[in-house]
């Protein structure tokens, strides 16, 4: 079996967690909200949500969706 091997550098998606301490402490109902309203899009694999990081780099540089 090949060995899985884990880029260094920035990750290319974060947690709902994750994200919400990016935010300065957003709530996970305002994050979950802007994802069911469509304002920032993410992505689910297996049980887990995460949103990309080009999303959360988007939304700190002040761009709507």
């Amino acid at each position: 079996m090949a060995k899985c091997t884990i880029p260094a550098g920035p990750r290319a998606a974060y947690t709902i967690d994750e994200t919400c301490a990016l935010f300065g402490g957003a709530s996970r109902d305002w994050l979950y909200r802007q994802i069911r309203e469509g304002r920032i899009q993410s992505l689910k694999l297996g049980g887990r949500r995460f949103i990309p990081r080009s999303e959360i780099e988007r939304i700190a540089a002040g761009g709507a969706k």
